[in-house]
């Protein structure tokens, strides 16, 4: 990739490829410099906005995550991941009734993007009966490890 960025240095894919492997090798300052040239190089980039905000997130830099996905959700309202990602950070930030219309929002605009469903158990978890059926959503759609994981923690909190 860096051969690639440095022959082409206005080919945006390059530098989002190379931003997501330095993210991948938790180099989170040299991937958000990547995602920046990128997103200078291409302002309505939503991809490059949803992972740089994952990167942010990734930094404990909630704010900026959230800033990121939000530009993300202003560019295309429709695209799903950003919402899903948005749950998480409100989530983090203790914003658990947020957390929970992002994840809502993302499943309205994609039924079928499990993320959303297993993102959305987590603020849920006070809930535990509707945590659970978040839980088996994303089971019956795709059954991670994860999931299961959570499901019986809300089955041990609830105190089945």
């Amino acid at each position: 990739m860096t051969i690639i960025a440095g022959l082409m240095p206005t080919y945006v894919l390059a530098f989002r490829n190379r931003g997501f492997t330095h993210y991948a090798e938790h180099e989170f300052d040299r991937a958000i410099a990547d995602y920046d040239v990128a997103i200078r190089l291409d302002p309505k980039n939503i991809p490059a906005y949803n992972d740089r905000g994952n990167i942010y997130q990734a930094k404990g830099d909630v704010d900026r995550a959230i800033a990121d996905f939000s530009e993300a959700i202003r560019l295309n309202p429709s695209f799903a991941p950003p919402y899903g990602n948005r749950c998480l950070a409100y989530y983090a930030k203790g914003d658990f009734d947020r957390a929970i219309a992002n994840c809502n929002k993302a499943i309205q605009l994609n039924p079928n993007y499990v993320p959303a469903y297993l993102n959305r158990g987590l603020p849920r978890q006070g809930n535990n009966d509707r945590a659970i059926a978040d839980y088996v959503d994303v089971i019956r759609q795709k059954p991670l490890v994860t999931a299961y994981d959570d499901r019986s923690i809300a089955y041990f909190t609830k105190g089945d």
